[in-house]
């Protein structure tokens, strides 16, 4: 915790609190909400302060901030006891008066938007959902109060004002709410005079696709960087890399099982064995040691996220494995295992760069898990049916999962893998009743869902879990009945051979990668000897001197249309430039605003040197890869784009 960011915050809200507390007493309503208002906002920005970890704040020997961190302790432990009192107080107001009675007053409307609303909200960046034939209760109450974005259900007004989404009976929910400009939702209110089963579950679906927008804005801001990073390392690899329209001549018109590291996995895994001769097996990287354990190869793994875990691929015979499907911006040490093909797809973020060396079709990679892109990816391909297993989407009995799948299986780093948060949610159950599930869990669960939908009238989908959450629009059927109804077939048989990329296509694309590298490098060259600049010349101000802001602001100018240009930068800086801009609005004087732009031309700086070292690495391989190839194709034989086996 930075204690002094800290500090500000605070100190303004154990005053707030006080200054409710004494409105409160003195039997002023309209400032103690007023007040209370401002303490739910400040309460979003750091967190709730019940969870605030105190061995953070403990005193240290010689440290200067010591008197503060111990008088800060001490009104800490008391303000939730001040922040009870008031909610207290706030319910006996509804209590001792008709508040339903009052909703045609004003007073009494404030009173029963007070009574509904979180401790914890922000006015600015969270999401109130009310319905068009009740707006007139709470409207001008929540603008009042500064709310800035409203769901309006029911809606059937063209342009609603700015912050505002207004949505109609018959509008696409998700569709609507893509295009809507709200980035940082981390709460959602509803408010409803009456209960309708219509109403809930709209709203359902809002709150879930604003968290899922979340989610993708969280998954940004995290892993721009690395993103930017392994993308540049994975170039050379991504040229010799299949496309997805490849990947369908493994998946189209087969009968395809995806296994999932589920705790339910242990269940029928053992039926993988027989199943792999007449089916087409797909799987996680996670599933890799659960597989091994019962013998089973799979024709394919995927994996999605940028992250450093390719040692569970470690002791599997990837050799005999058809390939790799991953996205572009993998580990780069995925690409270093011995598959004998990689089917590269685009993650969105560089979808130009990877689509224009590629050449391939727009193929459905929607997903927040492996397995839902997996499963998307190959109901997009057409297969003719698509089975689930070990995909629970909910905690196992024991409220942990497995990355083997197997329970008693290590996995390379451990097995049983726990979650800190507690299963908030529930879902309907493979075999009834209900099971606890996460949040994120739940998103996937509705990604399914839409798999289904979209999917459902030409494949065949099964979920054959066998466990964990059961999913509209799949069918619900013991793995052994699924085989059953689809071995006989053997689509396996109907495989068809995968060329190599010819050299041709291949020149063309590493001809294509080496302009993308190069031209990358000389923006960056200049980005770096612009910093440089502006770096010197805040140096050069002193701290009563008036800064020469016309010549500073032409440089960072011309940094801003060199960033603009290059490919990979502005990911690469995405966090640190956010961070920093976000500080810079609040600077209200010259000597803060130096300090922070000193900070965020440093940033941008160490930026443009990480990514020009990653370019300058993928330029040399790319080079020795070239070179490489030139020895090959001397040596081939006039033949050498004959088919090879996917077998």
């Amino acid at each position: 915790m930075n204690l002094e960011e800290f500090k500000s915050p605070a100190k303004k809200l154990l005053m707030l609190v006080d200054q409710a507390q004494e409105y409160s007493v003195a039997g002023d309503y309209v400032k103690a909400s007023e007040a209370y208002d401002q303490v739910r906002h400040l309460r979003s920005l750091f967190g709730d302060l019940k969870n605030l970890n105190f061995d953070e704040l403990q005193y240290q020997e010689n440290d200067p901030t010591a008197n503060f961190r111990q008088s800060l302790q001490s009104d800490l432990a008391a303000l939730n006891g001040k922040l009870e009192s008031l909610n207290i107080w706030f319910r006996l107001i509804g209590q001792e008066i008709d508040v339903s009675a009052m909703l045609q007053d004003e007073l009494g409307r404030k009173i029963n938007l007070d009574l509904q609303m979180p401790e914890i909200w922000n006015w600015k960046t969270s999401a109130v959902i009310i319905r068009d034939d009740e707006k007139w209760l709470f409207y001008d109450e929540l603008k009042a109060r500064g709310q800035q974005n409203l769901v309006i259900l029911g809606s059937d007004e063209a342009e609603p004002p700015e912050g505002e989404l207004h949505i109609g009976t018959d509008d696409d929910v998700a569709e609507k709410i893509s295009n809507w400009a709200i980035s940082e939702t981390k709460a959602i209110m509803y408010l409803h005079k009456e209960v309708r089963e219509e109403v809930l579950e709209t709203t359902e679906l809002i709150t879930q696709e604003i968290k899922q927008k979340f989610m993708n804005k969280v998954t940004i801001d995290k892993f721009a960087k690395r993103w930017g990073l392994q993308h540049v390392a994975n170039l050379p690899s991504i040229a010799r890399s299949h496309s997805l329209e490849d990947l369908g001549k493994v998946i189209k018109g087969q009968n395809v099982i995806l296994v999932s590291p589920g705790p339910s996995l242990e269940k029928n895994i053992e039926y993988l064995q027989a199943a792999q001769q007449t089916h087409v097996i797909i799987a996680p990287v996670q599933s890799a040691q659960a597989l091994a354990l019962v013998g089973v190869k799979p024709d394919l793994f995927f994996v999605v996220d940028p992250e450093e875990y390719y040692q569970v691929l470690d002791g599997f015979p990837c050799e005999e494995v058809i390939g790799l499907v991953h996205m572009d911006a993998v580990h780069p040490n995925f690409l270093k295992k011995d598959f004998p093909r990689f089917f590269t797809y685009p993650n969105g973020v560089f979808p130009k760069i990877t689509k224009e060396i590629l050449r391939g079709h727009q193929v459905d990679t929607a997903g927040g898990s492996v397995s839902v892109v997996a499963c998307s990816i190959a109901c997009s391909l057409g297969a003719q049916s698509v089975a689930l297993m070990g995909q629970d989407l909910s905690v196992g009995e024991r409220n942990y999962f497995y990355r083997s799948g197997v329970d008693g299986v290590d996995g390379p780093d451990t097995l049983a893998v726990s979650r800190d948060e507690v299963p908030t949610k529930t879902l309907p159950g493979w075999s009834g009743g209900e099971v606890k599930t996460f949040d994120d869990y739940f998103i996937y669960h509705g990604q399914f869902k839409g798999i289904a939908s979209g999917h459902g009238d030409t494949i065949n989908l099964f979920n054959c879990t066998e466990g964990g959450a059961y999913i509209e629009g799949f069918k619900h059927i013991a793995l052994l009945e699924y085989l059953e109804l689809t071995k006989a077939e053997n689509l396996r048989e109907n495989l068809v051979p995968l060329l190599p990329v010819s050299t041709k296509e291949l020149d063309r694309r590493l001809g294509l990668v080496k302009r993308y590298l190069f031209d990358e490098r000389r923006l960056l060259s200049e980005v770096i000897k612009l910093t440089d600049k502006s770096l010197k010349m805040l140096d050069g101000f002193g701290p009563h001197e008036r800064p020469n802001l016309e010549k500073l602001t032409s440089v960072e100018k011309k940094i801003g249309n060199r960033s603009a240009k290059a490919q990979w930068f502005n990911l690469i800086a995405h966090s640190s430039m956010g961070y920093a801009n976000k500080v810079l609005e609040k600077c209200d004087n010259t000597a803060d605003m130096i300090a922070t732009s000193k900070t965020l031309h440093r940033s941008i700086s160490a930026s443009a040197r990480d990514l020009n070292e990653a370019v300058l690495e993928a330029t040399q391989q790319l080079q020795t890869e070239c070179c490489q190839g030139q020895k090959r194709s001397k040596q081939m034989p006039a033949n050498s784009d004959a088919s090879v086996s996917l077998a």
